[in-house]
């Protein structure tokens, strides 16, 4: 038995300098204020025994982009995307890049690699306006074939009225109970046409697979037809009942069945269902608006307590305000040390309000800003 704790503590020793030669890679010299994982975190080519022994973490970029990804499809994934990816370097040519870097912040501190990255798809230039219009102040994900327009509880409340109608009640609450939250509200827009289907995923991925009840589910509600050769939505039949075991990694592609949804109408997807967006062979436009519901114990996609306009929350109705998360849930969702009427950890459910101000040390008042329509840049 003496030779087991031989074994297990020695090659932490001797193969500490490969691991400091490979790790240091994955994000020295690249540019930190930035959300593009392009720009701040780099892929390296390895000899496939090498990337066996570092875990396939070589393609370090593509697992920030897609967390869920299991290690040993990486390489996989990586050749799915390869079109949107900088050309990942060898092992000698991250560390020439890097030591130019160093070389360079010398005499320029801030100074930091600024990533190439492909153009953006065919099909940038064939862009309505509309898409264009905010030009650089766009969020990401606004520009290409493929537009996500985020955080549209301030964007207009015929969005917010998608979360009273009394259709999501019955259809979130069959799934997720009568107190569910509103994760998030989100915009899709696809134009022109593309040549590969998105990867098969499940919205609650971030949920352990043994978790066998819905605690996430999408609604989305189309403003086009979705049908199969305008790239409508992949869904497996039945992939919510498999046993976890088989919830963890993607399933073959062939088995994904396409829906036909007529504008006008929703898509309900339970969290553990496995779908993807298909292939648009027509080039025509698909619009979709998805508003996201998870349980009231999960923690939501979109922060709406920092990023709701104060204004939103004061026309809002109770129910509206409780889907927001402006609702205590039994011991969770308290602010304490506020001095103001925010109910405290009990066992009771109550609305929520916005303290004026957080009580700091020896008694010292912190006034709590709130953002706000008419607050602009």
């Amino acid at each position: 038995l003496w030779v087991l704790p031989f074994i297990i503590t020695i090659p932490s020793y001797t193969a500490n300098w490969l691991s400091y030669f490979l790790g240091l890679t994955q994000h020295c010299g690249l540019r930190q204020n930035t959300s593009d994982f392009r720009k701040n975190t780099r892929s390296i080519r390895l000899p496939k025994f090498l990337e066996y022994l570092y875990w396939h973490m070589n393609w370090h970029t593509e697992h920030h982009m897609y967390a869920g990804v299991p290690c040993y499809n990486l390489r996989n994934l990586a050749d799915e995307i390869k079109k949107d990816m900088p050309e990942p370097k060898s092992l000698l040519e991250a560390w020439k890049e890097m030591l130019d870097t160093w070389q360079t912040q010398k005499s320029n501190p801030t100074y930091a690699f600024d990533t190439p990255v492909p153009e953006n798809s065919k099909n940038t230039n064939k862009l309505p306006s509309e898409a264009k219009s905010i030009g650089d102040l766009a969020p990401k994900g606004m520009v290409g074939c493929k537009q996500y327009v985020p955080n549209m509880v301030n964007k207009g409340k015929s969005f917010l009225d998608l979360v009273e109608k009394e259709e999501t009640d019955h259809l979130v609450g069959c799934l997720l109970g009568d107190n569910f939250l509103l994760s998030s509200v989100n915009g899709h827009i696809y134009t022109g046409a593309n040549s590969e289907p998105e990867l098969l995923h499940r919205d609650q991925g971030q949920v352990p697979a043994s978790i066998s009840m819905p605690v996430v589910c999408n609604l989305l509600w189309a403003l086009d037809d979705f049908t199969p050769e305008g790239g409508g939505t992949l869904v497996v039949p039945g992939s919510h009942r498999w046993e976890w075991q088989h919830q963890i990694r993607p399933p073959d592609m062939d088995i994904a069945e396409p829906v036909t949804v007529p504008a006008g109408g929703v898509l309900v997807l339970d969290g553990r269902v496995w779908h993807a967006g298909g292939v648009n062979k027509t080039g025509s436009k698909r619009r979709s608006i998805a508003t996201f519901f998870c349980a009231p114990w999960i923690r939501q996609q979109e922060n709406a307590a920092l990023s709701c306009f104060q204004e939103v929350l004061d026309e809002a109705s109770p129910k509206l305000r409780a889907r927001l998360g402006m609702h205590t849930y039994g011991t969770m969702g308290t602010v304490g040390g506020t001095g103001s009427e925010v109910p405290g950890a009990t066992l009771i459910s109550g609305e929520f309000s916005f303290p004026k101000y957080i009580i700091g040390e020896s008694g010292s008042l912190h006034p709590l800003p709130r953002v706000s329509r008419q607050t602009r840049i």
